[in-house]
């Protein structure tokens, strides 16, 4: 099957415009265009290719750490995706879930959030901005509403022996 081909890019994208573009896993980035640098979310959120980047700079895993992959799976979940985290119990378990991963010592970015959240979480870009900015808000420190605890105090164990099942059974399909 032959890769889909991003022609031209005719203006800056949207946050839910990244949405519509995460079907085409192959681009051009034109430097002299203003602002076509804001498509890191895009390249990976899609794992898109940049055509003539070395190889070293090709989109990696979308995130560092397998355990923030399965918080933000258990998240995605429990959100309703056609609203995001516009219900406020949504939003606190958005900030009670970011605060459990940096007070665990996990570490993930915001920009990896959103990455994952559009291309593996099926996530409109939008809705997964809202997501990002609160996952910024927790890194800076910022007291966030947070209503009664949602998760399981455990929660964060259970990410880490799923993350590290899933682990051993890539290790496994490998050797």
């Amino acid at each position: 099957m032959m890769p889909k081909i991003l022609r031209l890019l005719h203006s800056i994208p949207t946050a839910d415009s990244w949405t519509r573009l995460i079907r085409f896993r192959t681009f051009l980035r034109c430097s002299w265009f203003p602002g076509i640098l804001e498509v890191e979310p895009w390249i990976r959120a899609g794992s898109a290719i940049e055509l003539g980047a070395p190889v070293t700079e090709r989109a990696g895993p979308m995130l560092q750490s397998r355990v923030v992959e399965r918080a933000l799976e258990s998240l995605t979940a429990i959100v309703n995706l056609s609203t995001g985290i516009t219900d406020p119990r949504d939003r606190a378990s958005a900030v009670q879930l970011f605060e459990i991963l940096r007070n665990g010592g996990e570490r993930f970015t915001p920009e990896e959030v959103k990455a994952w959240l559009v291309g593996k979480g099926g996530w409109k870009a939008i809705h997964a901005q809202e997501v990002t900015e609160v996952a910024q808000k927790v890194l800076e420190r910022r007291r966030l509403k947070s209503g009664t605890h949602r998760w399981r105090p455990d929660i964060l164990n259970i990410w880490r022996v799923e993350a590290q099942e899933e682990r051993n059974t890539s290790q496994e399909k490998t050797s």
